[in-house]
């Protein structure tokens, strides 16, 4: 089935180790039980009332909350991985950290991003809220990793080819963090993977160009983790992260999701814009828009 060729938005944070995490762990755990077991589509865990529930309802989608873990307990990494069983195509919805997200019972400029909603009220408050700013789109499941995982996932699937649009440089001894990396095509490692995906600064249309460089890193590391490498990959990541996929069902589908079409991956974020309120930059999400992005979505099935 021909997909859309509009514009394929950036991810941003830790967005490649997400398309594992996606691949490997929740979907073709998704697929073996539904496609072998006929279990059907799994109870959500947050999400799908309001005005696209007849959508919903209707649909073979399966959508799976990935986070990314820091040790300040942030989701500097915010996704929502959409599986169509159908048709075998991911879709991938970034959620900017800051989004904005006031909560009465947490006030501050801080507490009112999205992605301290997991340090306050753990994992379903943080899948409330992603459904909450993605016209309700329900969850039915979760995965959390945090730096370490991505490092051993990386490094398990041989590196990720990568052509570093600058030297990158920075040191902070306050969180122990070392960035040292230098132009050019390279095979990055888990810690070099992280480096990339930490380092901020530099890039000329600021975020923006950030985001894009991180869009790359996320094709490369796709095509590098399927095929071959994949039931070793696999094993790694049950092994680096917190899902309720269970374990069994991941490993028996490591060498199944051999044959995943590489090519099948559309990425998209949350529409909105930038804001300053209150002493902080927000990202403020247009409702209308975020209808809009996923009816076109569910459409595509």
């Amino acid at each position: 089935m021909a997909r859309s060729s509009k514009k394929k938005s950036k991810g941003l944070g830790k967005t490649f180790i997400m398309v594992f995490l996606i691949l490997l762990v929740v979907f073709t755990a998704l697929i073996f039980v539904i496609d072998k077991f006929g279990f059907g589509i799994p109870n959500r865990i947050a999400g799908g009332d309001g005005p696209l529930s007849n959508l919903y309802r209707d649909s073979d989608r399966v959508n799976v909350l990935l986070l990314g873990d820091t040790m300040q307990g942030l989701t500097d990494t915010i996704m929502i991985g959409s599986y169509d069983i159908k048709n075998q195509h991911v879709d991938i919805i970034s959620v900017p950290r800051d989004t904005y997200y006031p909560r009465s019972d947490f006030p501050g400029a801080a507490l009112s991003k999205i992605n301290a909603v997991y340090k306050t009220e753990g994992v379903i408050g943080a899948a409330d809220a992603v459904s909450n700013v993605t016209a309700n789109i329900p969850i039915h499941a979760y995965t959390v990793i945090d730096e370490d995982g991505i490092k051993e996932i990386v490094d398990s699937m041989g590196g990720v080819p990568m052509d570093v649009p600058f030297d990158m440089k920075y040191t902070d001894k306050k969180t122990n963090l070392y960035i040292d990396l230098k132009e050019g095509e390279q095979i990055l490692d888990g810690d070099k993977a992280v480096q990339f995906i930490r380092y901020r600064k530099g890039y000329k249309q600021g975020d923006i160009g950030r985001v894009e460089a991180q869009q790359q890193f996320m094709n490369n590391a796709f095509k590098q983790a399927i095929g071959w490498r994949l039931p070793k990959v696999s094993m790694t990541v049950v092994k680096n992260v917190d899902t309720d996929i269970t374990v069994g069902t991941t490993l028996r589908l490591g060498i199944k999701g051999i044959f995943l079409n590489k090519e099948d991956l559309q990425t998209h974020t949350l529409p909105g814009d930038s804001s300053y309120q209150n002493g902080a930059s927000y990202w403020i999400v247009n409702p209308d828009d975020t209808e809009a992005m996923v009816r076109e979505i569910y459409s595509n099935q």
